[in-house]
């Protein structure tokens, strides 16, 4: 992630797509530290929603959901 400039971390949007809440906020917030914007989908429903309302450019997800 070191390859990425700071100021163009915040361009991304990753949304992080898990079933149990502890690994999401877990993820969450790893992803906040490193600089990046981030939203959160507890299933497949509410990720897909989420991407109708958001331009995404990483989805990170469980696919044991």
């Amino acid at each position: 992630m070191d390859d990425i400039e700071m100021e163009n971390r915040e361009s991304f949007l990753i949304l992080v797509v898990d079933d149990e809440n502890l690994i999401r906020d877990m993820i969450l917030q790893g992803i906040k530290q490193a600089g990046f914007r981030c939203i959160a989908a507890g299933d497949g429903d509410e990720a897909l929603n989420l991407m109708e309302k958001n331009q995404v450019d990483i989805v990170i997800a469980d696919i044991n959901m």
